[in-house]
């Protein structure tokens, strides 16, 4: 009983902190973009 408790938790923690890479990495992209805009706007 306890066991598949921990797994299930370690499951959900795992995606948690896949999630979270996920949306780190789409800011960053993001952030490069809106530095390329405004890069040529000077320009």
């Amino acid at each position: 009983q306890n066991e598949s408790v921990v797994r299930l938790m370690q499951q959900q923690l795992q995606q948690a902190v896949m999630t979270h890479s996920w949306i780190y990495t789409d800011a960053q992209l993001l952030r490069d973009d809106i530095q390329t805009l405004f890069t040529a706007e000077r320009y």
